[in-house]
């Protein structure tokens, strides 16, 4: 089977997370949304650090450079971890599955997580279906109405 999306009314097998993939359209406004989230987290963490500071150490300095991966990692991995889906996924309504079982693996999320950190990794799912995060990690982003029984 291929890796096509289907009206509900045209679903072969009720069981095959491949015909509930979520479609671009909404893989690309969970990643704005999400970009969205963590730019202006980072910049918000970064004002309150500086702010409260008379002056700015090395440290500090680093911790303003690795924040935004800092910020990263938690939203992605915790939210994932915890509900299946970040802020992105949960306004289009997506969320992520493993493609072995409906329960993610810690190691799974993890994989997932840090293959975001690689540069132009958001660009790999215009070269295919799933995008290398998902690939790696043996995970999918699904329609909600995608249920494993």
């Amino acid at each position: 089977m291929d890796n096509t999306i289907l009206d509900n009314d045209e679903i072969v097998n009720e069981n095959d997370y491949r015909d509930f993939l979520a479609p671009k359209w909404k893989r690309f406004f969970n990643l704005i949304i999400d970009f969205y989230l963590i730019y202006f987290g980072s910049l918000i963490g970064a004002t309150v650090l500086a702010a409260s500071l008379q002056e700015v150490s090395t440290t500090v300095k680093l911790l303003i450079l690795i924040g935004p991966y800092l910020t990263v990692f938690f939203l992605y991995f915790f939210t994932e971890l915890y509900y299946n889906k970040t802020l992105g996924k949960l306004i289009t309504g997506t969320k992520v599955i493993s493609v072995y079982d409906d329960k993610l693996s810690t190691k799974q999320l993890l994989i997932r997580t840090l293959s975001r950190i690689i540069p132009f990794e958001p660009f790999s799912i215009l070269f295919g279906y799933t995008a290398w995060h998902d690939d790696w990690s043996d995970t999918a982003v699904v329609n909600n109405s995608y249920h494993k029984e």
